[in-house]
Order: structure tokens, then sequence, then C-alpha cells
């Protein structure tokens, strides 16, 4: 009876951290929105420096958590669920069209694709209306899922502050990497993917 015991609350603790596992991403997405809401009601501005060492430092504490599981709709109407790909790695990439080094990323994200020995699914979340972006997705849209108009999605799961975003999830669909701006490298991202 002792070990019957024993093996049931052994089971149950790592369920327990299964579900802090999953738990983690929105606990940190929820403590980043309430840090962004004080900043709206605070009459003394934060500094840049302030809020980009808080943006990193809940990316930091993003490795290990697990990337919730939801369906979204590509451009092209194809459902997809980021955390479903049966690929080494998944790319998650927050991303403006303006920006000359964030449509450069998308160059980088189709080069490791081609070169790495490892499976590589890319979604690229683009808030702008496709109408506006048909080129640049249709130039990619064999290599990379492209989800335009996605407002809601980037506020429910980005920790960038509204900047450009990467996260890379291992095969488990764990976040093992998370940078946002424009500081990534290409060299970077493969290290990563290694």
């Amino acid at each position: 009876m002792k070990y019957i015991v024993t093996i049931l609350l052994t089971i149950n603790s790592l369920s327990f951290f299964g579900q802090l596992h999953a738990d983690c991403f929105n606990e940190l997405k929820l403590e980043t929105d309430e840090f962004f809401a004080s900043l709206e009601k605070a009459t003394v501005g934060a500094t840049a420096e302030n809020l980009l060492e808080a943006v990193e430092n809940r990316q930091a504490r993003l490795i290990g958590c697990g990337y919730p599981s939801s369906q979204v709709s590509t451009f092209d109407k194809l459902e997809i669920d980021p955390t479903k790909f049966n690929t080494d790695y998944v790319i998650i990439n927050f991303n403006k069209n303006q920006c000359d080094i964030c449509t450069k990323e998308l160059d980088w994200f189709v080069k490791l694709k081609k070169e790495s020995t490892k499976t590589i699914s890319v979604v690229v979340f683009l808030k702008d209306k496709t109408s506006d972006v048909i080129d640049l997705v249709n130039k990619y849209k064999n290599d990379l899922f492209f989800v335009t108009e996605s407002q809601e999605y980037i506020k429910n799961h980005s920790l960038g502050a509204g900047k450009p975003l990467i996260y890379i999830l291992d095969k488990n669909k764990t976040i093992i990497y998370a940078d946002s701006g424009t500081g990534q490298t290409y060299e970077e991202l493969v290290k990563v993917l290694k």
C-alpha cells in the first residue's frame, strides 16, 4: 500500500509539473500585460531602457515554457496550429512589413530550412492586411506560413511590446529561444537550431 501511495503521489507531482510547464507562458503574458497597463496609468514614464529590460527579462524567463496551442487561419485559409507541426523546430515570427531587417529575417528562415539537417516549420504573423503584403507573401509562401491581419493573435502571444519577435520551439513545442527587436543574426539562429 505504501508503494502505491508513493507511485500515485509521483504521478500526481509529474502531472502538476506538466501543468506548471504549460501555464508559465500564460503567467508571463499576464505579468507583461499588467506591467504595460501600469505604465499607461503612471504619471512618470519609464525610460526606454527600463522597458527593454522588462521585456528581455520576461523573454528570458519564457525559455522552457510550453507554447500555448491555438489554431489560426493562414492568409490562404489553411487552418494550422503552431504546436501541431511534426518537425524538429517551429519558428514563430511576429513581423512588420515596413521593416527592412524584419523582411530580411524571412530570407534567413528560408535559408535555415534549406541548409539544416533538421526539419523546420516557420509561421509568420503580420498585422498587415493581406492586400498590403501580398507581394511579400507570394514571394515566400512556398517556404513559410503567413497569418495576416493577426493583431489579436500577436496581442495574446507576444511578449515583444509590439516589436518584431522570434520564438523557436523544439520538437516538444517548448520555447528554446525568444528575442525581440532587430538584434538577431542569422548566425545566432543557426547556433540555436543545432
